[in-house]
């Protein structure tokens, strides 16, 4: 793609002309003509920068109401009001395109135009300021906004574009990912750009907007790559963060920790430098207060030094942002900066600028896209005074396209279009045009099989769970039920799929009785719970735990009056929460479920709220100390009708019911996944995806037969359905085929309920499972894994054996051959960053034929490879690199 060079006013300490004169300014120099007079009623230490504009500095205080502007000189405009009747409280103003405003509070929720007239927006929930994370601005024009866990993008109309339950997955633990924080948005960039979408808000839409609908998130800068803050704690306990940079393909090019102190936010340079705000008095070693700039590399600049001082306390920067003459604005809690009074708020020099022809060029132009995919363009434009942007289609322009992200919706071949993206500003203009996109078919994610491994563990009759560990080795789950003769519980297998001699006995941990669930420990052990008879040699327990080699620690759990567990669930700072069929625990009283101390002693504070004879069969960790629950079983000793399973609940830390999350009642079987309240919750069947509030978001048309219905017996199957990274799931189908023999396949349903069309991998009836004893995992490298129990043939009627299959996330299909217009023609499914050499033949072991070799690269799609037909050629050769 040809653009027009950019030009990037990238001067470090350069001359700035004045009216006077020519004279030095440095960076991180006071900009002395800057001293504001702060309206009436504003307290310094609540002081918040909000925004800064053409016309002036918008400022916020802590009193309700109370937003106001200062000249660009620092005198208050006493004309200036954000709308009539603004007594209620504003907890975040975002600019508009159109010089208007987006205003969030508590109880006032509403676009306010440039003319001062107002456009109310519905409230979305009863959500306190507190909980409202700041709204973030995207190169759209529309605002994303947060309602507790719920967010909802404000299209430029004031329409919602969409109203979804986010979830922060840990993204970091997989490679290649990163988590991010901007705003308080979950962002996540990822190796695999079709897989999960790089730059992508998580989550789908509920109005038709599939999950690449979401716009990305540039940022100043090196383009496509990913400034973020990352927030934690140290080994002692206390607060602590990160800046990091990540690329466009999620590898992190570097992270600095903030240690001791945090930094509250940051603001890019045009040079990707990074200028760092908040509470700090020395960077790594070095004493710099509030206020540090790093280098395109990480790297503290030490020419950028500012002295901010409070007499009174601790400084603390709480808002930066830069204007376009490179000045920087600062408020937080200092009284002087270097050595100059400035209370709350001050304007630096960082870098200088020249006035410039706008330069424009476009990110994210695919040669092809396939329909019903959405087209996201990405322009980049530099030049000062900020020049205005517009897109065209077919040489129209677009109607409101004036921002620099587009997105076109490929609903057929035809509405490609050719695009094209103008600028300019007082200094001149600029445009670029696209070249033409074709309109392709996607490859399938997946296709057959990459590796069958038949039958490496033996004699286990049920298999209950697959985990995956780091390094490629999996853990499979299982046993043989009560009353049946020692066979494996857990086996531990290699990556290629053979059994780990080295792990307990022989590749196995051997008992009786069955694994429910496996929950990995951060050393690389395992703790267990389930109905175990005998287990390494330990007798009638629910919980055990092993150590990363498979050997039994000697940990004592106190003991289940019924020994059998159904669920763990560890908690931040060593505790537990254990599900099952007890009823008391060390002698006292603990109804099905309970809350353990560090200690393992029971914890008297937390009370169980488990209906009579119901069973807990899945907990997962929520934010601000609630425990998500499910299950489906009832067990009770005497006879008697049985009651409606648990459903799913969400708890908060004694044990009550969160008044906030509406019970779901009436699931067969059921799951939950995933370690926050915002993710998804998948139940079934009937097969559903919950919000976090507990309301349906979509239905899933799942078989019969993925769950057990409610009954006494353990429940072997829960997971027998996988949860995808954005909400859908999976599971194993069998369809009829032409021959009349059975095949299985896998299926996905994406988080709207649909089924993907792209993914659609099948397996070999030799490998069908005799039973539902089966189970489906995600490796961290987002291969899947599939394992089942089948008898084995012509042996005894009780021998089986366990087969597993590992598909790979983005194995190749099979080719489409056609001869048209005196060439072979072979259409092929591409992977992403691979080369395809194609060459003719006359036979099959012959010599190429002497003329053009195509070569293409692959990119996801579906693309054409051809050579010449001649009287010699009987046969193309395509070779795949890597």
């Amino acid at each position: 793609m040809k653009s027009i060079p950019q030009t990037r006013a990238i001067l470090r300490a350069a001359l700035l002309l004045t009216t006077l004169g020519a004279r030095a300014v440095a960076d991180a120099e006071l900009d002395a003509s800057f001293n504001p007079t702060l309206p009436a009623g504003y307290s310094t230490n609540d002081l918040v920068l909000l925004h800064v504009t053409r016309d002036g500095i918008i400022l916020y205080g802590d009193t309700p109401g109370q937003v106001s502007r200062l000249h660009l000189d620092g005198t208050p405009d006493p004309a200036w009001r954000l709308y009539e009747g603004d007594s209620s409280h504003v907890t975040h103003l975002v600019p508009r395109a159109d010089g208007g405003w987006l205003v969030d509070g508590a109880s006032n929720f509403r676009i306010v135009r440039p003319d001062g007239g107002t456009i109310p927006l519905p409230n979305l929930a009863e959500t306190t300021a507190s909980q409202m994370a700041e709204p973030l601005a995207l190169p759209d024009g529309s605002v994303l906004v947060q309602r507790g866990a719920r967010f909802v993008r404000v299209r430029p109309d004031g329409t919602f574009g969409f109203q979804r339950n986010l979830g922060l997955l840990p993204l970091s633990e997989r490679p290649g990912w990163s988590d991010a924080r901007l705003g308080a948005v979950a962002t996540f960039v990822t190796l695999d750009p079709r897989l999960y979408k790089p730059n992508a808000f998580l989550g789908s839409g509920v109005e038709g907007e599939p999950l690449d609908q979401f716009p990305e998130i540039p940022t100043p800068g090196a383009v496509g790559d990913l400034f973020y803050l990352s927030d934690g704690v140290d080994a002692q306990g206390n607060a602590s963060s990160a800046v990091a940079r990540n690329d466009y393909f999620g590898r992190q090019l570097w992270s600095v920790p903030v240690h001791p102190g945090s930094v509250t936010q940051f603001a890019v340079q045009p040079d990707s430098s990074v200028i760092c705000a908040g509470s700090f008095a020395d960077w790594q070693g070095t004493p710099v207060t509030g206020l540090v700039r790093l280098l395109p590399d990480g790297t503290r600049d030490p020419d950028f030094r500012v002295e901010l001082a409070k007499t009174d306390g601790k400084v603390l920067v709480r808002r930066i942002e830069l204007d376009d003459d490179g000045g920087l604005f600062l408020s937080g809690n200092f009284d002087a900066v270097n050595g100059v009074l400035r209370p709350g708020i001050a304007k630096l020099h960082a870098y200088s600028t020249v006035d410039s022809v706008p330069s424009v060029d476009v990110q994210g132009a695919p040669p092809r896209i396939a329909v019903n995919e959405t087209l996201v363009l990405h322009g980049i434009v530099a030049g000062k005074p900020r020049p205005s942007l517009q897109w065209y289609r077919n040489d129209e322009a677009i109607p409101g396209a004036t921002n620099p992200i587009l997105r076109w919706f490929i609903s057929d071949g035809a509405a490609v279009g050719r695009f094209t993206l103008a600028t300019e500003n007082t200094q001149g203009g600029a445009s670029i045009a696209l070249p033409s996109i074709e309109v392709a078919r996607l490859t399938p994610i997946v296709s057959a099989p990459a590796e069958v491994s038949e039958g490496p563990v033996a004699g286990m009759t049920l298999v209950t769970q697959i985990l995956p560990l780091p390094g490629g080795r999996m853990l499979l789950a299982g046993g043989g039920g009560t009353g049946i003769s020692s066979v494996p519980l857990v086996a531990a297998l290699r990556r290629d799929l053979t059994l780990d001699t080295a792990y307990g006995d022989g590749g196995v941990v051997r008992g009786v009785g069955i694994v429910e669930s496996l929950e990995r420990l951060d050393d690389g052990g395992v703790r267990l719970a389930g109905a175990f008879d005998e287990i390494a040699g330990l007798k009638g327990v629910g919980v055990v735990e092993l150590d990363r080699d498979g050997r039994l620690r000697a940990r004592a759990f106190p003991a289940l009056d019924v020994p059998h567990a159904t669920a763990t669930l560890g908690l931040p700072g060593g505790g537990l929460m254990v599900s099952g069929l007890f009823n008391q625990i060390g002698g006292t009283p603990a109804y099905r479920l309970a809350r353990l101390t560090p200690a393992l002693a029971l914890d008297a504070t937390f009370h169980s709220p488990v209906p009579e004879f119901t069973v807990v069969d899945a907990m997962t960790a929520g934010l601000l100390g609630r425990v998500t629950i499910a299950g489906s079983r009832v067990q009770r000793d005497t006879p008697g009708n049985l009651p409606e399973g648990l459903g799913v609940l969400r708890l908060t830390g004694d044990g009550s019911l969160d008044s906030t999350f509406t019970p779901y009642r009436g699931a067969a079987g059921t799951m939950v996944h995933g370690q926050f309240d915002t993710l998804n919750l998948v139940v079934g069947p009937p097969a559903v995806v919950l919000g976090p509030g507990g309301y349906i978001e979509a239905r899933i048309d799942l078989p019969p037969g993925v769950n057990p219905s409610p009954s006494t017996a353990p429940n072997p199957n829960l997971h027998a359905l996988v949860a995808t990274f954005d909400g859908g799931a999976i599971n194993v189908v069998t369809e009829p085929v032409p021959s009349g023999t059975n095949v299985w396949r896998l299926r996905r349903w994406l988080s709207d309920g649909s089924l993907d069309r792209h993914f659609e991998p099948e397996f070999q009836p030799s490998a069908i499972p005799g039973s539902q004893a089966w189970a489906l995992a995600y490796e961290d490298d987002a291969s899947l894994v599939f394992a089942c129990v089948r008898d084995v043939p012509g042996s005894n009627p009780m021998a089986v054996r366990v087969d597993v299959v590992r598909f790979p996330p983005d194995a190749e299909a099979h080719p489409r051959v056609r001869v048209a217009d005196g060439k072979l023609r072979v259409t092929i499914p591409t992977r992403t960053g691979a080369r395809y050499d194609a060459e003719a033949r006359g036979t099959v072991d012959g010599p190429k034929l002497p003329f053009f070799q195509p070569q293409i690269q692959g990119d996801g799609y579906e693309q054409e490879v051809a050579v010449p037909v001649t009287g010699d050629t009987g046969f193309m050769l395509i070779h795949r690199t890597p």
